[in-house]
């Protein structure tokens, strides 16, 4: 049975010849470095949509040794199938050049999270203590909230964050732009 190809619009190459496009479904457009290009190109990509992240990953599917087809992710491909996550420094899950993945914990992972959508101080870990008229600054660590104490402005508790988060999460933990 021939494979059925998935519809995708042409693209045009960038003149950077370390890195290729791969077009997608959707109109969207993956990113590869030149040397995994080929392999890549061996597999039908589709764009997947994913609200967690509010962009696309590049999937396909695959037939396993046992027949069962499985979805795999183009990130997945490229550092290979030991990394159970994978990270992407840009927040960009098209962006799959090898020097934006890491493997990654799912802990990890999700230390790198924006702000919820819910978030009204603009800040992530920060919310307004209404009884006390204070911002309360807050990290999660290890799925427990930890209180950082209260603050006179959301940007003071916003610093507060920072600074919990470089301790504990380190090169995974998601700054705030602080604003003033």
């Amino acid at each position: 049975m021939a494979k059925r190809r998935v519809k995708r619009e042409p693209v045009v190459q960038p003149h950077d010849e370390s890195i290729r496009l791969i077009p997608l479904t959707k109109g969207q457009v993956a990113i590869v470095d030149a040397c995994e290009y080929e392999r890549a190109m061996e597999l039908n990509w589709a764009a997947a949509y994913r609200d967690t992240i509010d962009g696309y990953y590049a999937v396909a599917w695959t037939t396993m040794p046992d027949g069962t087809r499985k979805q795999i992710f183009m990130h997945h491909f490229i550092v290979g199938r030991d990394s159970e996550h994978v990270h992407h420094w840009d927040d960009n899950g098209l962006n799959n050049v090898r020097s934006n993945l890491r493997p990654c914990t799912h802990q990890e992972n999700f230390r790198d999270r924006d702000k919820p959508s819910h978030n009204t101080s603009g800040y992530k870990g920060v919310s307004l203590d209404k009884r006390r008229n204070k911002w309360a600054a807050y990290i999660k660590v290890d799925g427990r909230k930890k209180h950082l104490g209260l603050f006179v402005s959301k940007e003071a508790a916003a610093r507060a964050y920072n600074a919990a988060a470089l301790l504990y999460f380190g090169e995974f933990a998601r700054l705030n732009q602080i604003v003033s």
